[in-house]
């Protein structure tokens, strides 16, 4: 049955291809692979998509940045989803949360979703975010002598910084909180062992490598050292560091061929497994303990803006309200939905924005007229635990922050594949192979289409 379903796939992906070659593209280097190694090869990464796009300005795989094309092809989700072999990765990895999800269940998600993400819950977590900061700060200080100022020209007197190991750490626990108010003690811990030697020797990596084995350590033998993280924080850092380490050939086979995915002795698999063990047993716990408390918090009467505020409590909240709703029982989450936002908020929220803001550092080092013209305008806020409202009236920050986010993108491109034909309106038109010009093209149904950065 998977074999018949890949067949009908790849015959499905071929005809698309073939009935949409009035666009102009490279010619394929393999038929097996197509341009795969020369989009993993590239230096830097995105390389090859600009010189495509320089040479062709499109594919066989639509690839676009016309921001027309962009908005229709993102906001028609319908007929635009993401490809059935993304979906198993992220399913695999994440298990079936919002980033799995598609059509009619996505739109359920988000529905029960969006409540915790308003405007006011975001602004009830503004504590959580400041104290972490100023915890940040704090650590930092603790790496130079007390009231040591260096002179620009004294380069010895300078202490260097891994600064991506603190922000990793940081975000760890800021999401942990903000996520599912849930303690790693993360940035913590990192103190306490740059303590005992040069901070410029933690590197990002060590930080990823003792979090994998401390929380393997904790799991083996029950240990609660608060010098220890725990073991939700390693299966989930395990977790996501099991995409690293290059191009894996099976686990392209299990993508686009459904019968290789029988295959779950290797290693990627037995790491992924024992991690989700983990985090569905943890997982379990705090959506049990969470119930608990909104129960108790019902039945006392006690006021509703009390207790936990996290996006998971929050989400639990909204869960229960809407189980009375409809007839079919299909308006809400199951526990098991609930678990796998775990995971999401952690991919979300963790290493995304630690190397956002790394690079933000970067290009601030690199312009220090914006950095002093950003320190003059943050030293104006009178208060070390600034509000929401005074973070809002910090306009230049605001211009920074969505200018490094534009310029290092974190993800700078997607893909989705059309279910149906459909026409797919440009705003500056394009050149055909015939050499006509063009302002909308006809999608035919398993198309693939790369949405990329729209500056790229």
């Amino acid at each position: 049955m998977s074999s018949s379903i890949s067949l009908e796939r790849f015959f499905a992906l071929v005809d698309a291809n073939w009935r949409s070659l009035v666009v102009k593209g490279p010619k394929i280097t393999s038929y097996l692979f197509g341009h795969i190694k020369h989009i993993r090869d590239s230096i830097p990464r995105g390389a090859w998509h600009k010189q495509m796009l320089q040479e062709y300005g499109h594919q066989d795989r639509l690839m676009t940045t016309d921001t027309k094309a962009l908005q229709h092809v993102l906001t028609n989700t319908m007929v635009y989803q993401k490809p059935e072999e993304i979906r198993y990765s992220l399913g695999d990895l994440l298990g079936h949360g919002l980033l799995f999800a598609e059509g009619q269940d996505h739109k359920r998600q988000r529905r029960i979703m969006n409540p915790a993400f308003g405007t006011m819950h975001i602004k009830e977590m503004t504590k959580v975010f400041v104290d972490k900061s100023n915890e940040l700060r704090n650590a930092l200080s603790l790496l130079s002598p007390p009231g040591a100022v260096p002179s620009a020209g004294a380069a010895d007197e300078w202490v260097p910084v891994e600064m991506l190991a603190y922000l990793s750490c940081t975000t760890l626990d800021i999401i942990g909180m903000a996520g599912f108010n849930y303690s790693f003690g993360a940035l913590k811990t990192l103190v306490s062992k740059t303590a005992k030697k040069s901070p410029s020797a933690t590197t990002i990596s060590e930080v990823k490598q003792e979090v994998i084995n401390h929380g393997e350590e904790d799991v083996e033998s029950d240990e609660t050292d608060a010098e220890h993280h725990d073991p939700l924080s390693s299966a989930l850092a395990r977790t996501i560091d099991s995409t690293n380490g290059g191009f894996a050939f099976l686990l392209l086979l299990k993508m686009y061929i459904p019968l290789f995915r029988l295959i779950n002795f290797d290693r990627r698999s037995r790491l992924i497994r024992k991690s989700r063990v983990i985090i569905n047993q943890i997982g379990k716990s705090i959506v049990k303990d969470r119930k608990s408390a909104i129960a108790e918090e019902n039945e006392s009467g006690l006021d509703r803006r009390g207790g936990a505020r996290d996006l998971l409590t929050l989400l639990i909240k909204a869960n229960l309200t809407d189980n009375g709703e409809g007839k079919t029982g299909d308006r809400k989450l199951s526990d098991e939905e609930v678990m796998n936002q775990i995971p999401t908020f952690f991919l979300a929220g963790h290493e995304t924005t630690s190397t956002s803001t790394a690079w933000t550092l970067v290009s601030l080092a690199c312009n220090p007229a914006v950095q002093d013209k950003l320190r003059t305008e943050i030293l104006e806020v009178p208060t070390d635990h600034p509000t929401m409202e005074q973070l809002n009236s910090l306009s230049y920050l605001d211009m920074v922050i969505r200018e490094s986010l534009r310029y290092h993108s974190v993800v700078t491109g997607t893909v989705r594949v059309a279910s149906q034909e459909d026409v797919i309106p440009f705003e500056k038109p394009f050149e055909d192979k015939n050499g006509n010009l063009r302002s909308e093209l006809r999608c035919v149904e398993s198309l693939y289409i790369s949405l990329l950065r729209a500056d790229i």
